[in-house]
């Protein structure tokens, strides 16, 4: 149970690194999330593999890509919802 309370963790922190490679007005300007869902949306990108796998890369450009590409989704699944 300790295990996979510190993988999780560790996960976590590295999607904080990532949040905070970009600014906020970023996510609400381009992405079209609103500030007050960034954290949602992260943990949405956060639970797939496919993201960890690109932040192991640590190329941003692709982090990005990979972020515009979720957000669509994220938007569609997910607008409107409180």
């Amino acid at each position: 149970m300790l295990k996979a309370r510190v993988k999780r963790n560790n996960t976590y922190a590295r999607t904080q690194r990532v949040r905070e490679f970009y600014a906020d007005s970023l996510y609400t300007a381009e992405l079209k999330i609103p500030q007050d869902k960034i954290e949602v949306f992260m943990y949405f990108c956060e639970v797939d593999a496919a993201f960890q796998q690109i932040v192991d890369t640590h190329d941003r450009i692709k982090i990005w890509g990979y972020m515009k590409k979720k957000s669509v989704v994220y938007l569609k699944n997910y607008e409107g919802e409180e």
